[in-house]
């Protein structure tokens, strides 16, 4: 069995979360991708590059990105051109990540 864990749930800076996701015995990651420095529209290709490389290093996989953009759905036509736009990156972001 595998084991996962949210890693915006220690409060650290990405690279400290992954290193103790990895120290307490999980597997996978999932990804917080809305805000923050793994933001897609913050997240440059290196970037995007040098974090697959850390999580291989770490032995992680990436279990799920966390792309929650709040409430309203894509229901509000004031706010789903927006919405539809971020939810592009962040798929984006999830292929671009591997991202099963």
């Amino acid at each position: 069995m595998k084991i996962g864990v949210i890693t915006s749930s220690f409060r650290l800076e990405t690279r400290r979360a992954l290193e103790t996701a990895r120290e307490i015995g999980a597997d996978g990651v999932q990804l917080p991708a809305v805000g923050g420095d793994l933001d897609p529209q913050s997240l440059t290709r290196t970037g995007r590059q040098n974090l697959l490389h850390v999580l291989d290093s770490l032995g992680l996989e990436i279990s799920a990105l966390c792309g929650d953009l709040g409430g309203g759905g894509f229901v509000d036509p004031a706010d789903i051109e927006w919405r539809i736009e971020r939810t592009k990156q962040i798929l984006d972001l999830s292929i671009d990540l591997k991202t099963p």
